[in-house]
């Protein structure tokens, strides 16, 4: 939470003293100059001592305004951090095993298509990455893959980049951890899925295929996966990693929007 300090900048006061003068100005008279606002019981208008009741409409319209300004002061921060648009310029640093983000925001939980999984990590200590890059991406894919089961969407980055054990890279915000499709006899499975274990019969290739064509038809560039018979394209390379790092994940990593070794 944000707390509101002496920075905050309270626009409406001045019109408040104007508006609370002019009304005194109406009812007990003085001189004002044409295209002039007065000063707040300027010495110069020679004003009489404000009754009781102008102080009062005067201290009631300073809380509107303190509230009201707290109020946008709230919505605006809600906005930073839930509106990609607001989101400050983010910058991919170094490369995806060597590197760091800044300006990163956490992706929403749940998001049109696609669902993040923080598996035994803390709650939003895994889900970083630019805005207007690789969670734009994400939320693209969600809404072209529009079905069942949900893009089940595991790591992208820590806060701020860097070292992300058990991950050698995840490290500038390019890559993300993406659970196979999953399909059981009463319909879309969405639970996890090992390639090497029991969990595998619920694998299906059909449909990985269609998510992984979907990937790459955003924009990325390399997709390392543990079934060899997946493909890609001349744009966007399909590994096969038999070392088992990615059984139960394929792995989907973006180039770099703003340059390497910045």
């Amino acid at each position: 939470m944000r707390v509101l300090g002496t920075s905050t900048k309270i626009q409406c006061l001045p019109a408040v003293f104007a508006k609370t003068h002019m009304e005194l100005c109406r009812t007990q008279g003085c001189t004002v100059w044409p295209g002039r606002r007065p000063a707040l019981w300027s010495s110069q208008l020679n004003l009489p001592v404000p009754s009781v009741s102008h102080i009062s409409n005067l201290l009631m319209w300073i809380v509107i305004c303190l509230a009201s300004a707290r109020t946008d002061a709230f919505a605006a921060d809600s906005n930073r951090s839930t509106n990609p648009a607001n989101a400050p310029g983010c910058l991919h640093h170094g490369r995806p095993a060597h590197g760091h983000l800044t300006g990163d925001i956490s992706i929403a939980d749940n998001g049109h298509g696609y669902h993040h999984i923080p598996n035994n990590d803390p709650p939003d200590s895994d889900d970083w990455a630019c805005p207007d890059w690789l969670i734009s991406k994400i939320q693209q894919v969600g809404k072209l893959w529009d079905r069942k089961p949900r893009v089940a969407v595991l790591d992208l980055s820590r806060q701020g980049g860097g070292p992300f054990k058990p991950h050698r890279s995840h490290q500038n915000g390019r890559d993300v951890d993406i659970r196979y499709v999953g399909w059981a006899e009463e319909g879309p499975y969405e639970g996890p899925i090992d390639l090497s274990g029991w969990t595998g019969k619920y694998y299906d290739r059909n449909r990985t295929q269609s998510l992984v064509d979907i990937f790459c038809t955003t924009g990325a560039s390399l997709i390392l996966v543990y079934d060899g018979r997946l493909t890609g394209s001349d744009s966007c390379r399909v590994q096969f990693d038999g070392t088992g790092a990615h059984r139960n994940h394929f792995h989907v990593r973006y180039p770099d929007p703003d340059g390497t070794d910045n």
